[in-house]
């Protein structure tokens, strides 16, 4: 009885068709994956209100490591005068890092953190009595996988790392005094959450626990991301959720972006290494670089379709035009 089935399976293997079923089903999701990506897209330009996020400027201007950074004590991005500067929490129980927040996790978990304290306006931020209540708040796919690359394991991973990291953010000044110029560097340090409350069970995710899961965010960090926030719409987070580059790239063209007007500015040029310094990226070459920004901004255009922006025969990198905000803001309406 079992020769039939064995026979056919290795026909199968052996003709190819196993992966070719493989390949096809892969295709069907991609299918669907990019159909979705298509209808959100139509739906924040018919509707440009949609529904506002925000996330802090100095986490715009230099951002999270894409990849994990690896056992090394300081992580460091600069843009121009800026500088972002992270240090990994330590465990005391294991007396070792807990390592860096890295990837698209920490991102939408601090998308949702400045979002939750710029609508609440306090500190302590309630995470849910469960983890699927958390994953839900994240818009993230059903709790999917139970071992180290599970999305429930990640997350907890993630926000450990994230709340107990320390992040400095440095702002380098030229001063002229008596002649001379001066170097100054103005910084600023924080520890994300004074205080962290996490019983989730990644195991089961749906396992509720009586008094909920919290953090507070500590004086210094929320007093600086209530500071200047950066408003976007949370459906294009939701697009790009599953890209840090695409996901910083819109964030970062939104904020040039919008702001050139202010500045009295028509334009703004980012080129390819200014990227490379101050994205979390780290590719092999500019080559490489280019390569994955190009592809990137095609969905992010799809993601903020009010977006004005090129590519210059010279210099190279990614040109910026005066842009309408990826969400319009509300106007308020005086009652009759």
């Amino acid at each position: 009885m079992n020769e039939i089935p064995n026979s056919l399976a290795e026909i199968a293997e052996s003709s190819g068709l196993i992966e070719r079923i493989k390949a096809t089903e892969a295709a069907k999701e991609a299918s669907k994956a990019a159909l979705k990506i298509v209808e959100q897209a139509v739906e924040i330009k018919e509707d440009p209100l949609g529904d506002p996020a925000y996330l802090a400027r100095f986490l715009i201007q230099c951002t999270l490591p894409h990849t994990d950074p690896g056992d090394v004590p300081i992580w460091r991005r600069k843009n121009g005068k800026y500088t972002l500067r992270i240090q990994p929490g330590w465990d005391e129980q294991t007396d070792r890092s807990m390592g860096y927040p890295y990837g698209i996790m920490p991102r939408l978990i601090l998308i949702w953190a400045v979002t939750e304290a710029k609508r609440t306006g306090i500190r302590r931020l309630h995470l849910g009595h469960c983890m699927t209540e958390f994953i839900e708040k994240l818009d993230l796919e059903k709790p999917s996988g139970r071992g180290k690359r599970g999305v429930p394991t990640r997350i907890k991973e993630q926000a450990q790392r994230l709340f107990s990291s320390h992040i400095d953010f440095y702002t380098h000044t030229r001063e002229i005094i008596d002649g001379k110029t001066i170097l100054a560097d103005d910084s600023e340090s924080y520890r994300v959450a004074s205080k962290i409350h996490l019983r989730w069970n990644e195991k089961d995710p749906k396992q509720a626990v009586l008094w909920g899961s919290y953090i507070d965010l500590s004086r210094d960090f929320f007093a600086a991301i209530m500071e200047s926030v950066v408003p976007c719409d949370m459906r294009a987070v939701g697009m790009l959720r599953k890209s840090p580059l695409a996901l910083d790239l819109y964030m970062l063209c939104n904020y040039i972006g919008a702001n050139l007007k202010q500045r009295n500015k028509t334009k703004h040029l980012l080129t390819w290494r200014m990227l490379g310094q101050q994205l979390g990226c780290d590719y092999g070459d500019l080559h490489d670089l280019k390569k994955k920004i190009k592809a990137a901004m095609l969905k992010v255009k799809l993601a903020h379709p009010n977006l004005k922006v090129g590519y210059p025969s010279k210099g190279g990198g990614i040109e910026i035009y005066v842009s309408k905000p990826a969400i319009a803001p509300r106007v308020k309406v005086d009652q009759v």
